[in-house]
């Protein structure tokens, strides 16, 4: 069953101290994955090999970025980034909690 999700990033600018406004233009689009990003998140930061919010944007970062290198590994543009990517994977996965 897969997950789908709607993605939104929006650009803030800081104001005076923890004070955040929006302004810009966003971004939006959708993913549809066999993952559950949430519980990828939490399996992530529970490896303890990036801390705070690094989890979820390294977690994000890498589903967003293997999904494309997937569908356009032929491609002449990332065909030499996809065998460094699926080593990665590998190494991430071998971690103790890595692949649960």
């Amino acid at each position: 069953m897969p997950f789908n999700y709607h993605i939104d990033i929006e650009r803030h600018d800081r104001e005076k101290k923890a004070a955040w406004s929006i302004s810009g233009q966003s971004i939006s689009f959708e993913l549809s994955s066999r993952d559950d990003l949430q519980e990828l998140i939490r399996r992530v930061d529970s490896l303890a090999i990036v801390s705070g919010d690094d989890a979820a944007q390294l977690t994000i970062g890498i589903k967003l970025l293997g999904d494309v290198l997937l569908r356009y590994r032929d491609d002449e543009i990332f065909a030499d980034l996809f065998p460094h990517f699926a080593t990665f994977m590998k190494k991430l996965k071998s971690l103790p909690g890595g692949d649960q």
